[in-house]
């Protein structure tokens, strides 16, 4: 294994210096660090706030993204935090456990999506962007797979695919919106019905996935309600993560 740098903070780590804001008093410094957070920079969906691996820094993450800052709040760092004794990547770490988290499988929209495969299969639900090239790839691979029921949900990201909600309005209105669903990510052409507009389904999608601080696609969740946040790196994978459901 290649050595870690010997620092604890690796060399790319920035640093943003805010405004200091008045003193805190007896605040409690989580409460103070998500207040500070909100009114510097606007940020208000903090997922959570706690301590961190090094003594002085508390971690932040927001929207499964993780961060550290000062207990003042003036400093926020971006980077990652490594432990050159057990050469681990502790950021790296905690984001994996983050990307491991659950859902309650009843709770999710599935109404508001495309389901196709196996009848009788092991059920997945999919959280994709009509544009996302990971998404395209996941899809694909559960195509190839037997004995699977697929639920796939539109969460379009605009702001990286413009004109992603569009495809997603589309697929869900068209005719037969499974084959709409499989044609998009063969990248053909998808036809919709004209007096169909499919917005509530999508809206209801990207609120949920935004409750649960999901940002990006795909998302997958297996019927025991264990969610892995990005695409497997292959079939294989996606196969044995798929198989480790109990339902």
């Amino acid at each position: 294994m290649r050595a870690f740098p010997r620092v604890l903070m690796a060399a790319a780590v920035a640093a943003l210096t805010f405004a200091a804001g008045p003193a805190a008093g007896q605040e409690d410094p989580e409460q103070r660090i998500r207040n500070a957070l909100q009114q510097r920079l606007g940020v208000s969906d903090v997922q959570s706030v706690g301590p961190s691996p090094v003594e002085g820094l508390y971690e932040v993450v927001v929207q499964n993204e993780v961060l550290y800052v000062t207990p003042d709040a003036r400093y926020l760092i971006q980077g990652q935090i490594l432990d050159t004794k057990d050469r681990t990547n502790l950021t790296a770490q905690r984001k994996r456990e983050l990307q491991t988290s659950q859902v309650a499988w009843s709770d999710l929209p599935l109404e508001h999506g495309v389901t196709w495969g196996d009848s009788e299969g092991r059920e997945i639900a999919v959280f994709s962007d009509p544009m996302c090239p990971h998404c395209q790839r996941v899809h694909r691979q559960l195509q190839a797979m037997d004995g699977v029921r697929v639920h796939e949900l539109m969460m379009p990201l605009e702001a990286l695919h413009e004109g992603a909600t569009t495809k997603a309005r589309r697929i869900l209105c068209a005719d037969d919106p499974a084959q709409a669903l499989h044609d998009n990510f063969a990248g053909e052409g998808v036809s919709a019905s004209a007096d169909c507009d499919a917005g509530e389904s999508v809206s209801t999608t990207l609120e949920y996935a935004q409750n649960q601080g999901w940002s990006g696609t795909p998302v997958l969740v297996r019927r025991d309600g264990t969610v892995q946040v990005g695409a497997p790196q292959s079939r294989e994978e996606l196969q044995s993560w798929l198989e480790g459901s109990g339902g």
